[in-house]
């Protein structure tokens, strides 16, 4: 390829805020869960730099030209957002046009015309973002506490489910199982002293898991085959996911040791508990299981300070009913919860602030994939959650959580980190993980350092999720592994590939914050396209002419 012409400058350097100490617990859902439950992680969303340019109109990047099998041209542009502005495409009777929104906030609408067959749309365009501040990793002691001797039962904090101490269930757990690096216990019962709805029931070794599991298990055997794929791996014809990877030398070999395994045997090894209090004793209805930082701090004695409830141990907690779901779900749910035990420890163990709640999403779900309970597995509830940003492109922000439909973007971050992995290998993903701007910031450090960046890896991620859906053999950077496919079929939902408008729609377009439009356009016989856009802020995108 040949070299590229610059991007015109963006507006709007990176906002500042005042700092919020607040405890976060993460979960991970079903699909079949309806609302998206953990409270958001603090970020800071800027927009990447650029070469300014010495006009205000849209530079086409010299990355045009044929590429793969594309019978076309493939033109990227940046909109500096000063003005009108003119945007070309050489002649063609189609246009596939990924129209873009970065980090920075667009003051108003945006005039978009096709000067050809005018039609004319005004696109609100807002960034929903509200800054919160970075995230006190530290309780008030500053340090985390550590025991060799490990309890055979002890009394244990539970949240069930509202992220907040008044949330919290005394439980009294006992120890069924440990393992080269965990230690597995079951809820059995409330605390000493506890009433109410925090009494009910526990769990048994010899119960049955709850109906659906084939063949039925007793909670021993259960906790017995989480700690084979905890360690293991599944590598038997009989086991759950044949091919499976062990979760531990997996996700520790990709973002470094828990406590236990970094400083043995001073440091604490991870505890699994099994409790139903996770779902609320079955209101929650899909939580799966969660990992809430504030179990590795030290007590804070005010009172609603979650920290109050600190259990002073890395654990991870999974439901009662971890074991009626798909296996790539019930095994797949301890990879991703251990992941952000591991990623939260070793950031802390760096001293630098919480990952941007997307971003610490991300690689959760990149270790689910790389363990063998992601796509290659077919893991239907991925694809589910994909379809729906496919469906509906343009309302789902990559990084905005708050404002998605459903409230989170599972599948299009498992995408994005899969594309990056791929693209970049394990030592970037390690990189930008201890990254101190943990999430955009630091990935367009990262990638700034590579010759590119956020805005541009964004940009071709985009273009290869519209690739796969056509079918289209771009290669190179254009291109998605060949297990992810935009059309393919995952356990038993079918991806629709990317919707497309045939043109601005006439009731206006809601664009958030780092998310795509996807127009294909057509005309009755090959001419250039010419189009005028007014823009009150940075834009930029690709056009793909056939």
């Amino acid at each position: 390829m040949s070299s590229e012409c610059p991007r015109l400058a963006e507006s709007g350097p990176g906002a500042d805020g005042v700092g919020v100490a607040t405890p976060v617990l993460l979960g991970y859902k079903s699909a079949m869960a309806r609302r998206h439950w953990f409270w958001l992680l603090p970020a800071l969303l800027a927009g990447c730099p650029h070469t300014p340019a010495a006009t205000a109109n849209v530079v086409c990047l010299n990355r045009c030209g044929s590429g793969g099998s594309l019978p076309g041209a493939l033109h990227e542009f940046t909109l500096a957002g000063t003005g009108q502005e003119a945007l070309s495409f050489p002649s063609s009777t189609h246009l596939a046009l990924l129209l873009s929104a970065s980090g920075s906030a667009l003051q108003g609408p945006v005039d978009f015309k096709i000067q050809a067959a005018p039609r004319v749309a005004e696109m609100a365009l807002s960034d929903s973002w509200r800054w919160h501040g970075p995230l006190s990793l530290h309780g008030a002691g500053g340090t985390l506490r550590s025991v060799q001797a490990i309890p055979q039962a002890l009394d244990m904090w539970i949240n069930t489910g509202d992220s907040t101490a008044a949330g919290d269930c005394l439980r009294h757990v006992v120890q069924v199982y440990h393992s080269a690096h965990a230690y597995f216990y079951l809820d059995e019962g409330p605390g000493a002293g506890v009433t109410g709805a925090c009494a009910a029931p526990g769990l048994q070794p010899t119960q049955a898991v709850p109906s659906g599991t084939v063949p039925a298990l007793t909670f021993s055997q259960g906790v017995s085959m989480l700690a084979k794929a905890f360690e293991q791996g599944f590598t038997s014809a009989t086991d759950p996911l044949p091919g499976a990877a062990p979760i531990y030398p997996t996700v520790t070999g990709l973002f470094g040791p828990d406590p236990g395994g970094d400083s043995p045997p001073a440091g604490d090894p991870t505890f699994v508990v099994i409790s139903p209090a996770v779902d609320d004793f079955g209101q929650q209805h899909g939580l799966m299981g969660y990992f809430w930082e504030r179990d590795m701090q030290t007590v804070v004695d005010t009172p609603g300070d979650p920290r109050q409830h600190s259990n002073q141990r890395p654990v991870v907690f999974l439901s009662d009913q971890i074991y009626a779901e798909q296996p790539y779900t019930t095994y797949g749910t301890l990879a991703h919860e251990f992941t952000h035990l591991v990623v939260y420890y070793q950031r802390t163990k760096e001293g630098v602030g919480a990952n941007e709640t997307w971003w610490n999403e991300a690689l959760a779900m990149l270790s689910m994939d790389r363990c063998g309970y992601g796509w290659k597995a077919g893991n239907q509830d991925m694809a589910k959650d994909l379809n729906s940003f496919l469906q509906q492109p343009s309302a789902y922000s990559l990084t905005d959580w708050d404002q998605d439909p459903h409230g989170f973007a599972y599948g299009l971050v498992s995408l994005f980190a899969r594309y990056l992995f791929d693209r970049f290998g394990p030592a970037f993903i390690h990189e930008v993980e201890l990254a101190p701007d943990g999430g955009i910031t630091a990935l367009d450090a990262a990638l700034q350092e590579r010759g590119t960046s956020f805005e541009a890896v964004y940009e071709d991620f985009m273009i290869s999720i519209y690739a796969s859906s056509q079918g289209l053999a771009l290669g190179g950077v254009w291109q998605l592994a060949p297990d992810l496919n935009m059309r393919g079929l995952y356990g038993s939902v079918q991806l629709a590939g990317v919707q497309t408008q045939p043109a601005p729609p006439g009731g206006g377009l809601q664009l958030p914050v780092w998310s795509t439009a996807f127009f294909d356009l057509s005309q009755g016989q090959s001419a250039p396209w010419n189009f005028s856009l007014t823009s009150p802020g940075p834009m930029f995108g690709s056009g793909i002419s056939f």
